[in-house]
């Protein structure tokens, strides 16, 4: 072969390698980018993808005639334990529901953190409000699976007369 067959042969390979390179070099060439819009829409707790049903045949009343667990004017579950004495024990056994209205299963934690002042200020207390007999309660929920009962416990030991104690009630879902 004459040196300048072999020579074009050599930068044929050369420029085709740096080529080849060039296609499969891990440096991006292209980057795509695109923005998407997302919509939330707020529901009634009956209407969301868990329903906090309240337990309309064991809640107990206050001196005020009012339930303890309801459904606000919003659709929302509202927890209110009015009037509650010092040094007892409230058990409101289940106070409510949870119900799963999607159709794939989920897994709840409830928290319950407090007890806060009116301004919402963590105070010292030796109040406690428990669900299920703890501060945290985790279950899987199927579709197929009827209401999950949840139990409140408040204790107001140590407490004394005209004391404002708040609770916050976390739920967090896991779609599987």
């Amino acid at each position: 072969m004459p040196l300048e067959n072999m020579r074009a042969a050599i930068y044929a390979i050369v420029v085709g390698a740096l080529l080849l390179g060039l296609v499969f070099s891990t440096t991006p060439f292209f980057t795509y980018q695109d923005t998407r819009l997302a919509s939330v829409t707020i529901t009634a707790d009956p209407a969301g993808p868990l329903s906090l049903v309240p337990n309309n045949d064991n809640l107990g009343y206050s001196a005020q005639n009012d339930a303890y667990v309801t459904l606000n004017n919003s659709g929302d579950l509202a927890i209110n334990l009015n009037d509650v004495q010092t040094n007892a024990m409230l058990k409101l056994d289940p106070a409510f529901y949870v119900d799963d209205n999607l159709n794939q299963t989920v897994t709840v934690t409830i928290t319950v953190s407090g007890p806060y002042n009116a301004n919402g200020m963590p105070v010292s207390s030796t109040a406690k409000l428990l669900v299920n007999g703890s501060t945290t309660l985790t279950f899987t929920l199927s579709p197929s699976e009827h209401e999950v009962p949840v139990y409140l416990t408040l204790t107001t030991y140590g407490t004394s007369p005209g004391t404002f104690l708040d609770f916050h009630i976390t739920f967090t879902e896991t779609y599987s």
